[in-house]
């Protein structure tokens, strides 16, 4: 009776991963099929006409990270049966709920074609000598996500300089503004003229793509936009070859439709995806506010627990045993790591310790491999490298 309790347990185990790994299979092709009907159109169109070439703004860049890394706590279990200790483990989830009517979030919506559509060659992303100098000094993660679960429509997309580098190694924003002051080209000095004093910058870009012929420069910048357009009635205003474009602008101009960017969720997803979920004020988290958190509903307070004789066969711990591994992550400033995995019902963990406590259990566990001789791959990055013993390794 023993063994069919265990073998029927083994079928439901494997039935639940079969389960969850079809429905994330299934979800993904759907969310593909979605973004590829969305972008038909447009494709056709540009398939007319020829692709274009856009000059894109480091803040089109930071919107396109829609999707962040939140913690999902779920409840408090007693380690050892004694200690309450909170468990939950962390996911991706959407910064813009899907009903959201914020500007920016119908700017993004479009933002996630333009990027579908440069990934099938139909639009060029490029950027500038000047834009690349105004990332560097910004946080790395500002424009590619701060936590591995970020998802960036614009990650894979090379985007090369139409016009170098530049490289300020002391005080970068005073030399960028210096070298700024010394130029005297048109149609940037008449543009600086006619746009606000803390326009300079952006006065440039459009002076660049204006001098290389690009379809226009996108950016979601409202104010700026706001301001260029009362420019463009003043008498004096410069003929230009391009256009300062809102990505729902770009949109228009190709016949671009919008993508909730929910459909995008589970895109390059490896761990845990919760679709349902946003941010709660449908903005990017800063790394000073940490991770964002969601609560599973109220329970009551855990028993207090009056310490019990040891016995021959208490667990250690009642941590529900490993049924598949799925990896582990670094959290903000590398200051932690997460393993997560599912147990033998399919249920979701993730154990949290520091990286130095991460490290030496690393060191304990290779020390035993050692010893034991127990084959592992040498890369364990590489899906296909072959386990072979340490006494099996070549020298």
């Amino acid at each position: 009776m023993g063994r069919l309790s265990k073998f029927l347990s083994q079928i439901q185990h494997r039935l639940v991963v079969q389960r969850n790994t079809l429905a994330v299979r299934y979800k993904k092709v759907l969310g593909r099929a979605y973004v590829r009907l969305s972008i038909l159109q447009a494709e056709i169109y540009l398939r007319k006409t020829g692709p274009v070439t856009v000059l894109i703004d480091n803040s089109a860049l930071g919107h396109g990270i829609t999707h962040e890394t939140a913690w999902i706590n779920t409840g408090k279990v007693l380690w050892g049966g004694k200690i309450p200790v909170d468990t939950g483990y962390s996911a991706r989830i959407a910064v813009h709920a899907p009903d959201s009517s914020d500007r920016i979030y119908r700017e993004v919506t479009y933002l996630v074609g333009i990027a579908e559509l440069a990934k099938r060659g139909h639009i060029k992303l490029v950027t500038s000598a000047e834009l690349a100098a105004e990332s560097w000094r910004q946080p790395i993660g500002r424009f590619r996500g701060y936590q591995n679960q970020d998802l960036s429509i614009f990650d894979g997309i090379s985007m090369p300089s139409v016009d170098g580098h530049h490289y300020d190694a002391i005080d970068p924003k005073a030399a960028q503004q210096a070298r700024l002051a010394r130029s005297t080209e048109e149609p940037f000095v008449t543009l600086a003229r006619m746009l606000p004093k803390k326009s300079n910058l952006d006065a440039w870009h459009i002076h660049t793509a204006h001098k290389h012929g690009l379809y226009c420069f996108l950016a979601v910048d409202f104010p700026l936009v706001e301001n260029y357009r009362v420019a463009l009635q003043r008498k004096g205003f410069p003929q230009l070859d391009t256009k300062l474009m809102l990505p729902s602008e770009l949109a228009a101009a190709i016949q671009l439709r919008p993508i909730e960017t929910f459909a995008i969720s589970y895109e390059g997803s490896s761990w845990f995806v919760r679709p349902e979920l946003h941010t709660p004020d449908n903005r990017r988290t800063s790394p000073r506010q940490g991770t964002v958190q969601f609560n599973p509903p109220e329970q009551p307070d855990m028993p207090d627990s009056e310490p019990q004789p040891e016995t021959a066969n208490s667990p250690i711990n009642i941590l529900p045993a490993v049924g598949k591994m799925m990896g582990a992550s670094i959290n903000y400033g590398h200051q932690a790591v997460g393993i997560q995995y599912k147990d033998k019902s399919g249920q979701l963990h993730q154990l949290n310790m520091p990286l130095g406590d991460a490290m030496y259990l690393l060191s304990i566990l290779k020390a035993t491999q050692l010893n034991l001789d127990i084959p592992f791959p040498d890369d364990p990055r590489d899906p296909n490298a072959t386990p072979i013993r340490p006494s099996e390794r070549v020298k």
